[in-house]
């Protein structure tokens, strides 16, 4: 998530949201490239929002306002990245999974990258996810953890579509798949599957509990020779060494 929320609130006070997330990035020297969360969604929780679904920001419309395409690629240090938005919308909720469009969109995209090209994913809303077992399962709103969409019930808080995402990107190397949402670091592995399924923590506050505390952060990796390193987490407050070049 870039900003607080825009889910659950009027024009003015997403608007605001975005203007501070637009003067924070503005100071950000490197490159920033961005997806969108289910925050940046305007207005989709309608009976708390009071915002009409024919407003010209609603929903995704916000997020294209200030940052552009919600979903992209380029090539960097001999990778290729692919953004994508794993936050679709049904009527007022939102949920993990990657529309069709996107889906025809990555083919083409991906029909023009070498075979031998690495890729890496980033997106919001992860593939795949445990925190969801360590938290329990919740029925209450505002986010339980089950939906049904089109009367097909999936988890809400990963990719209901997953498998038909991965099997596009299959035939490339495919070494990292970079998600957040979960407010956790998480790093899962799979046995006889070369992708790496990393998760980003959140940097507001700590999340969890007691028994089990997950530390804010940000991941920092670095990439050499189309590799990319296993990333190495900083705990909030905590400066990074200087890279060696």
């Amino acid at each position: 998530d870039l900003v607080r929320d825009a889910l659950r609130v009027g024009e003015a006070e997403a608007r605001g949201y975005y203007d501070l997330f637009e003067r924070h990035a503005a100071q950000i020297r490197p490159p920033l490239f961005t997806v969108p969360g289910n925050h940046e969604n305007f207005g989709i929780e309608r009976d708390r929002s009071k915002v009409s679904a024919d407003h010209p920001l609603y929903g995704r419309a916000m997020y294209h306002h200030y940052r552009g395409p919600d979903y992209y690629s380029f090539n960097a240090g001999g990778i290729h990245f692919v953004a994508l938005n794993t936050v679709d919308i049904d009527d007022t909720r939102y949920y993990g999974h990657v529309d069709s469009l996107q889906l025809a969109w990555l083919d083409r995209d991906l029909a023009a990258v070498p075979a031998a090209t690495p890729v890496v994913t980033f997106n919001h809303i992860p593939f795949f996810t445990a925190v969801e077992t360590i938290n329990g399962l919740q029925e209450a709103p505002p986010a339980p953890s089950v939906i049904v969409v089109n009367g097909k019930g999936s988890f809400r808080h990963s990719v209901s579509n997953a498998r038909e995402v991965i099997a596009r990107i299959a035939p490339h190397p495919y070494p990292l798949a970079l998600a957040g949402h979960m407010h956790t670091r998480e790093s899962l592995r799979y046995a006889g599957v070369a992708t790496r399924f990393d998760h980003a923590a959140a940097i507001v506050a700590p999340s969890g509990g007691p028994a089990l505390s997950f530390p804010s952060g940000i991941t920092l990796y670095s990439i050499q020779n189309a590799t990319v390193s296993e990333g190495r987490f900083l705990p909030l407050g905590i400066d990074p060494a200087p890279a060696k070049r």
